[in-house]
């Protein structure tokens, strides 16, 4: 069945004084440090990727160049914990004689 929503959204109001928007308390390692983190609890990501072919790409089937070599870097932050960011690097190789592909990819976190 369907139920009717009565949730509301309040507008920008300069007149107000106090944030009265819900918050979570967010606990970490061993309890002793707490924080009021506002919603919307956000993820930021942000994913950057070169690669250097020998041949030019091909549009409707996959690309088999001969040579490929590739770099990736990504990184990864929550509003409730701005002091952490998470990254990771990856770089890759590939052969493509014809017949075969090697891939070889080596990522650190």
């Amino acid at each position: 069945s369907l139920v009717k929503c009565h949730q509301q959204f309040a507008r920008c109001d300069p007149a107000v004084k106090n944030d009265m928007r819900p918050t979570y308390r967010i606990w970490r390692g061993s309890g002793n440090y707490q924080e009021q983190v506002h919603l919307p609890l956000l993820q930021m990501d942000f994913f950057l990727h070169v690669d250097v072919r020998n041949t030019r790409a091909d549009f409707c089937t996959p690309n088999f160049a001969p040579l490929m070599i590739e770099r990736n870097w990504y990184w990864s932050a929550y509003n409730w914990i701005p002091w952490e960011v998470r990254k990771s690097t990856c770089w890759g190789a590939r052969l493509h004689p014809p017949g075969a592909s090697v891939l070889i990819t080596r990522c650190s976190h």
